[in-house]
Protein backbone atom coordinates (compact mmCIF):
# COMPACT_ATOMS: atom_id res chain seq x y z
CA UNK A 1 0.00 0.00 0.00
CA UNK A 2 1.49 3.48 -1.15
CA UNK A 3 0.79 5.97 2.17
CA UNK A 4 2.94 9.02 0.46
CA UNK A 5 2.95 10.67 -3.35
CA UNK A 6 4.86 12.61 -4.98
CA UNK A 7 4.29 14.62 -8.52
CA UNK A 8 7.66 15.37 -10.43
CA UNK A 9 7.80 17.90 -13.13
CA UNK A 10 10.78 17.21 -15.85
CA UNK A 11 10.78 13.65 -14.72
CA UNK A 12 11.97 12.32 -17.85
CA UNK A 13 15.66 13.25 -17.78
CA UNK A 14 18.15 14.94 -15.52
CA UNK A 15 17.32 16.35 -12.39
CA UNK A 16 13.91 15.28 -12.31
CA UNK A 17 14.61 11.71 -13.46
CA UNK A 18 17.18 11.54 -10.55
CA UNK A 19 14.31 13.05 -8.09
CA UNK A 20 11.89 9.98 -9.24
CA UNK A 21 14.28 7.42 -8.36
CA UNK A 22 14.98 8.62 -5.08
CA UNK A 23 11.61 9.13 -4.58
CA UNK A 24 11.05 5.16 -6.01
CA UNK A 25 13.52 4.48 -3.38
CA UNK A 26 11.52 5.80 -0.32
CA UNK A 27 8.85 3.41 -1.78
CA UNK A 28 6.42 5.85 -2.33
CA UNK A 29 3.74 6.68 -5.49
CA UNK A 30 5.81 8.85 -7.91
CA UNK A 31 3.52 10.41 -10.49
CA UNK A 32 6.09 11.04 -13.12
CA UNK A 33 5.58 13.97 -15.48
CA UNK A 34 6.97 15.74 -18.61
CA UNK A 35 6.05 15.94 -22.35
CA UNK A 36 7.88 12.73 -23.66
CA UNK A 37 6.03 9.60 -22.77
CA UNK A 38 8.67 7.12 -23.92
CA UNK A 39 11.47 8.87 -21.77
CA UNK A 40 9.01 8.69 -18.87
CA UNK A 41 8.32 4.77 -19.11
CA UNK A 42 12.05 4.53 -18.81
CA UNK A 43 12.20 6.45 -15.83
CA UNK A 44 9.33 4.52 -14.45
CA UNK A 45 11.22 1.09 -14.86
CA UNK A 46 13.91 2.57 -13.00
CA UNK A 47 11.23 3.79 -10.27
CA UNK A 48 10.09 0.44 -9.97
CA UNK A 49 12.88 -1.11 -9.50
CA UNK A 50 13.84 1.21 -6.74
CA UNK A 51 10.69 0.08 -4.75
CA UNK A 52 8.34 2.96 -5.62
CA UNK A 53 5.13 2.76 -7.79
CA UNK A 54 5.63 4.53 -10.52
CA UNK A 55 2.51 6.90 -12.27
CA UNK A 56 2.86 8.50 -15.92
CA UNK A 57 1.13 11.14 -16.79
CA UNK A 58 2.33 12.63 -20.35
CA UNK A 59 1.58 16.23 -20.12
CA UNK A 60 2.92 19.91 -20.53
CA UNK A 61 2.95 21.54 -17.38
CA UNK A 62 2.57 25.23 -19.62
CA UNK A 63 -1.05 24.21 -20.23
CA UNK A 64 -3.44 24.84 -17.36
CA UNK A 65 -5.53 21.72 -18.48
CA UNK A 66 -2.87 19.24 -18.12
CA UNK A 67 -2.29 20.56 -14.68
CA UNK A 68 -5.76 19.63 -13.47
CA UNK A 69 -5.40 15.86 -15.45
CA UNK A 70 -1.96 15.67 -13.55
CA UNK A 71 -3.41 16.61 -10.00
CA UNK A 72 -7.12 14.47 -11.19
CA UNK A 73 -4.75 11.78 -12.22
CA UNK A 74 -2.45 11.36 -9.25
CA UNK A 75 -5.71 11.38 -6.66
CA UNK A 76 -7.38 8.90 -8.62
CA UNK A 77 -4.60 6.67 -8.78
CA UNK A 78 -3.15 7.06 -5.28
CA UNK A 79 -5.68 9.15 -3.46
CA UNK A 80 -3.51 11.68 -2.05
CA UNK A 81 -1.13 14.09 -3.07
CA UNK A 82 1.88 14.27 -0.56
CA UNK A 83 4.41 16.77 -2.36
CA UNK A 84 5.36 17.78 -5.56
CA UNK A 85 8.62 18.75 -6.78
CA UNK A 86 8.06 21.76 -9.50
CA UNK A 87 11.07 20.45 -11.55
CA UNK A 88 10.11 21.16 -15.33
CA UNK A 89 12.27 24.08 -17.14
CA UNK A 90 13.05 25.42 -20.18
CA UNK A 91 16.37 27.16 -20.62
CA UNK A 92 15.32 29.75 -23.64
CA UNK A 93 15.06 31.98 -25.47
CA UNK A 94 18.51 32.82 -25.23
CA UNK A 95 19.84 36.74 -26.20
CA UNK A 96 19.59 39.81 -24.97
CA UNK A 97 16.68 41.54 -23.53
CA UNK A 98 16.78 44.27 -26.74
CA UNK A 99 16.04 41.27 -28.62
CA UNK A 100 13.21 39.37 -26.52
CA UNK A 101 10.48 37.58 -28.86
CA UNK A 102 7.39 37.92 -26.65
CA UNK A 103 6.00 34.69 -27.93
CA UNK A 104 9.31 33.26 -26.73
CA UNK A 105 9.15 34.76 -23.50
CA UNK A 106 5.59 33.52 -22.67
CA UNK A 107 6.45 30.29 -23.37
CA UNK A 108 9.36 30.24 -21.08
CA UNK A 109 7.01 32.06 -18.31
CA UNK A 110 4.54 29.57 -19.22
CA UNK A 111 6.51 26.78 -18.66
CA UNK A 112 9.19 28.14 -15.61
CA UNK A 113 6.52 29.67 -13.85
CA UNK A 114 2.77 29.75 -14.36
CA UNK A 115 2.94 25.81 -14.50
CA UNK A 116 4.03 25.13 -10.98
CA UNK A 117 1.38 28.07 -9.75
CA UNK A 118 -1.30 26.36 -11.76
CA UNK A 119 -0.29 22.86 -10.72
CA UNK A 120 0.46 23.58 -6.78
CA UNK A 121 -2.80 26.08 -6.81
CA UNK A 122 -4.70 22.36 -7.80
CA UNK A 123 -2.54 20.46 -5.94
CA UNK A 124 -3.36 22.47 -2.69
CA UNK A 125 -6.51 20.91 -1.16
CA UNK A 126 -4.75 17.72 -1.08
CA UNK A 127 -1.81 19.15 0.09
CA UNK A 128 -3.12 20.89 2.94
CA UNK A 129 -4.79 17.66 4.26
CA UNK A 130 -1.81 16.18 4.65
CA UNK A 131 0.25 19.04 5.66
CA UNK A 132 2.46 18.28 2.68
CA UNK A 133 5.01 19.83 0.57
CA UNK A 134 6.28 21.94 -2.38
CA UNK A 135 9.78 21.64 -3.58
CA UNK A 136 10.52 24.54 -6.30
CA UNK A 137 13.69 23.87 -8.02
CA UNK A 138 15.27 27.30 -8.44
CA UNK A 139 18.62 28.17 -9.81
CA UNK A 140 21.70 30.50 -9.23
CA UNK A 141 20.16 32.21 -12.59
CA UNK A 142 17.36 33.75 -9.98
CA UNK A 143 20.37 35.68 -8.03
CA UNK A 144 22.60 36.49 -10.50
CA UNK A 145 22.12 37.78 -13.72
CA UNK A 146 23.15 35.78 -16.61
CA UNK A 147 24.05 37.72 -19.84
CA UNK A 148 21.70 36.36 -22.61
CA UNK A 149 19.68 34.31 -20.05
CA UNK A 150 17.37 37.08 -19.23
CA UNK A 151 14.20 35.11 -19.82
CA UNK A 152 15.03 31.94 -17.31
CA UNK A 153 16.79 34.49 -14.60
CA UNK A 154 13.92 36.39 -13.83
CA UNK A 155 11.64 33.37 -13.81
CA UNK A 156 13.78 31.68 -11.69
CA UNK A 157 13.46 34.83 -9.57
CA UNK A 158 9.88 34.61 -10.00
CA UNK A 159 9.92 30.60 -8.55
CA UNK A 160 11.90 32.18 -5.58
CA UNK A 161 9.35 34.97 -4.60
CA UNK A 162 6.12 32.47 -5.50
CA UNK A 163 7.88 30.02 -3.13
CA UNK A 164 7.85 32.53 0.00
CA UNK A 165 4.27 33.69 -1.21
CA UNK A 166 3.29 30.00 -0.84
CA UNK A 167 4.68 29.63 2.56
CA UNK A 168 3.59 33.16 3.81
CA UNK A 169 -0.15 32.34 2.36
CA UNK A 170 -0.20 28.04 3.37
CA UNK A 171 0.53 27.64 6.89
CA UNK A 172 -0.26 24.06 6.30
CA UNK A 173 2.14 23.36 3.67
CA UNK A 174 5.52 23.59 3.55
CA UNK A 175 7.26 25.37 0.61
CA UNK A 176 10.76 25.30 -0.49
CA UNK A 177 12.84 26.68 -3.05
CA UNK A 178 15.75 24.33 -4.06
CA UNK A 179 19.00 25.64 -5.84
CA UNK A 180 20.99 22.24 -6.88
CA UNK A 181 24.04 23.70 -8.33
CA UNK A 182 25.10 23.59 -11.54
CA UNK A 183 23.17 20.40 -13.62
CA UNK A 184 24.11 18.82 -17.04
CA UNK A 185 21.40 18.45 -18.53
CA UNK A 186 19.37 19.24 -21.47
CA UNK A 187 16.61 21.81 -20.94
Amino acid sequence: MIDRVVIVTGASRGLGAAIARIAGEMRVGVVLVARSEDDLQAVAEQVREAGGQPLVVPADVSVPDDCRRIVRTAVDAFGRIDAIVNNAGILGPMGPVAEAEAGAWQQSWAVNVLGPVILTAEALPHLRAVRGRVVNISSGAAVHAVPGWGAYCLSKAAINQFTRMLAAEEPDISAIALRPGVVDTGM
